[in-house]
């Protein structure tokens, strides 16, 4: 039998295959760059524990993109965009300080954003 603990990490691991998944997908529907970036803030919000409390930002070379309702907190993750070595922008997320959880990202997390 699963145990209540092995049952929500294979619920947040589901989310994060769904989010990949779903950016993969729209990359094959031929969009312009910000608005590519703009539907993918929310894929990734999606994809975290408490999807509710994310922000997230996108930086790439000249364009910036914020989620709806962006808000910095003191709990961030930063990954780099890079193109062959060459760092091209950053995505940041950040959890609302609404969130009463310190460091309240999962390790699986970061890797997403890797």
């Amino acid at each position: 039998m699963i145990s209540m603990n092995e049952k929500e990490q294979l619920t947040e691991r589901k989310k994060e295959l769904n989010c990949i998944y779903r950016i993969d997908k729209l990359v094959e529907e031929d969009l312009d760059v910000q608005t590519f970036l703009m539907a993918t803030t929310g894929i990734i919000a999606d994809g975290f524990q408490y999807p509710c409390y994310i922000s997230v930002f996108i930086e790439l070379e000249d364009i910036i993109i914020r989620s709806t309702y962006y808000r910095e907190g003191r709990n961030f993750l930063i990954s780099e965009l890079k193109n062959k070595n060459k760092v091209l922008g950053k995505i940041c997320v950040f959890y609302s300080d609404k969130l009463e959880q310190n460091n309240p990202f999962l390790e699986e997390e970061q890797h997403l954003l890797d």
